[in-house]
């Protein structure tokens, strides 16, 4: 890559399916787009200065403290895991004179042609396109196109929200054989909206939290369980979950219930096997109903 410096986008982080109370405070299948993350980009520090290793994590700030990158061990927090030591070339379909691709939609577009597959080969596997892992690119801004750069640096990086950071984007672990299910860490609140689901501070009104999550067994290639049996085992497992948030039986009312996040078949192929349990609160007639607080004090918004 050459001078001009670069954006790191990360993209592929797409929805995952949510079962949602019925009217009667129980626990059953819905479906709610969930954004499990969002585009970031970042012109400091200088990531051009670097090369990039196949396996390798790395690390460094966004806030501009400073423009050190750092390799780290993949078990350590990290932004960016490369999953290639040669960055791919866009140069065959962007000549010297080509427009800057200025949007994120464009960059989304790129990432997924020229990075789909070198993700791919390195995981051994899809990539869960509902999961907390998605593409990640190291690419040119305006300026070093305009110099000549027309290259892709592909990467992995995630999304790993708490109820202290839900804006989290550091994660530990490599992608490569973990376990890519998008899970909320305990006490992680949700708020609800046409777009879907997404983390938010406690302090924030909210629908749900996220109180534990559960691991299902399942042998690499084997069929995902039919809906019932998922809802059946969700839901045994999610009661003992809340047992263990709460410190006792959890009793479900009318307006706050026991839920779960489905996992896709396209999520099973990938090998996830993992969903959070949540408590969830709604109004008399089944609509999302706001309160601020943790789930074991919560306070009417």
């Amino acid at each position: 890559m050459v001078a001009g410096g670069v954006v790191v986008v990360l993209v592929g982080l797409a929805a995952i399916g949510f079962a949602a109370g019925d009217d009667d405070g129980g626990s059953g299948p819905a479906a709610a787009p969930v954004p499990s993350g969002a585009a970031s980009a970042t012109t400091d520090p200088e990531l051009t200065d670097r090369t990039y290793e196949r396996g390798r994590c790395y690390l460094w700030d966004l806030d501009g403290a400073s423009s050190k990158v750092d390799e780290v061990d993949c078990a350590e927090p990290h932004r960016f895991e490369a999953v290639s030591d040669n960055p791919v070339s866009m140069a065959a379909s962007f000549p010297p004179d080509a427009p800057f691709p200025a949007t994120d939609d464009e960059w989304s577009r790129l990432a997924d042609e020229h990075c789909g597959a070198p993700v791919a080969a390195y995981l051994g596997s899809p990539l869960d396109p509902y999961g907390r892992f998605g593409i990640s690119t190291i690419r040119p801004t305006e300026e070093g196109w305009a110099l000549g750069d027309r290259d892709l640096q592909c990467g992995i990086g995630g999304y790993a929200p708490t109820a202290e950071n839900p804006d989290n984007d550091l994660v530990s672990g490599s992608a490569k054989g973990a376990d890519q299910s998008m899970v909320y860490g305990p006490g992680t609140c949700l708020v609800e909206d046409a777009d879907g689901l997404y983390a938010v501070t406690c302090a924030t009104a909210h629908h749900h939290v996220a109180i534990g999550d559960v691991h299902l067994p399942g042998a690499p290639g084997s069929p995902p369980p039919t809906d019932d049996a998922f809802d059946e085992q969700a839901a045994r497992e999610c009661a003992t979950v809340a047992g263990t948030f709460f410190g006792g039986p959890f009793q479900e009312t009318d307006s706050v219930y026991v839920g779960w996040f489905t996992l896709s078949p396209e999520s099973w192929a990938a090998g996830s096997r993992s969903f959070s349990c949540l408590v969830s609160y709604v109004t008399p007639t089944g609509d999302p109903r706001p309160v601020t607080g943790d789930a074991r004090n919560p306070i009417p918004a």
